[in-house]
């Protein structure tokens, strides 16, 4: 799903500036997480924000880092597909990495690479399909 919110934030980006882009940030993250404490509500039990801390901690992280790195493509650079493509893959990465390292104290370790590489490997493939649909649309 990541990938695919880097390409909705960039088209946002695109088509209506970048404090709008910032604006989607923020809204997408208050609403997730009202979206959770509701359901927490409705389910009748105890929510902890703790838990969810380090995903939303990653999601904005990688968000702006995505929209920074797009904003400077798109000013500064030809976009080129290996470009474009780099760009999603690097803000992946840094998603995971902020999300390991907030969740560092309750990851098991037990087969955590495997699907640490198999979700980056899955992802990498998203994102060709998704950088060759960011360059249709977002031209």
């Amino acid at each position: 799903m990541i990938p695919f919110l880097f390409l909705i934030n960039n088209y946002i980006s695109k088509k209506f500036g970048y404090k709008k882009g910032l604006l989607s940030i923020i809204i997408s993250s208050i609403s997730v997480t009202l979206f959770i404490i509701l359901m927490s509500f409705s389910l009748n039990k105890v929510f902890d924000f703790s838990i969810y801390k380090g995903e939303l901690l990653s999601y904005i992280i990688s968000q702006l880092l995505n929209l920074i790195i797009f904003r400077y493509i798109q000013h500064n650079t030809k976009t080129s597909y290996p470009v474009v493509f780099l760009s999603y893959v690097f803000s992946l990465i840094i998603f995971h990495m902020v999300y390991t390292l907030s969740y560092l104290d309750t990851t098991i370790l037990d087969g955590y690479w495997i699907r640490y590489l198999l979700n980056i490997s899955i992802e990498v493939i998203v994102c060709i399909c998704i950088t060759i649909l960011d360059k249709k649309v977002l031209k």
